[in-house]
């Protein structure tokens, strides 16, 4: 009887940690993907704020009246900020996607 829960025991393990062994490989791509898309996104994000600001971006939607409409919302954020945030996010979510898709 001891035999076979032995058995039982050492083959429920084996399984585990087979499924483990072949489980690591995807979890290191995935992690792999979600830190190449954070760069990407943080260098996008960067550039596009310094490219909003060269253009005087901030200026302009000052003009159209949007910093006033932001300041009464209770946002505090320029107008850059919150358009090259909303990118980050934007391509955060294309790699996250593309990290929690299976390949096949």
């Amino acid at each position: 009887m001891g035999e076979i829960w032995r058995i039982a025991v050492v083959g429920s393990f084996n399984k585990f940690l087979g499924k483990v062994v072949t489980f690591l490989p995807n979890l290191l791509a995935m992690s792999t993907i979600l830190i190449v898309g954070f760069a990407v996104a943080w260098i996008f994000k960067a550039g596009l704020r310094r490219f909003l600001r060269i253009i005087q971006f901030d200026k302009v939607t000052d003009g159209w009246g949007l910093t006033h409409i932001l300041s009464k919302g209770g946002i505090r954020y320029s107008a850059s900020n919150l358009v090259s945030g909303f990118f980050f996010w934007i391509i955060m979510l294309c790699y996250a996607h593309l990290a929690l898709t299976p390949s096949k």
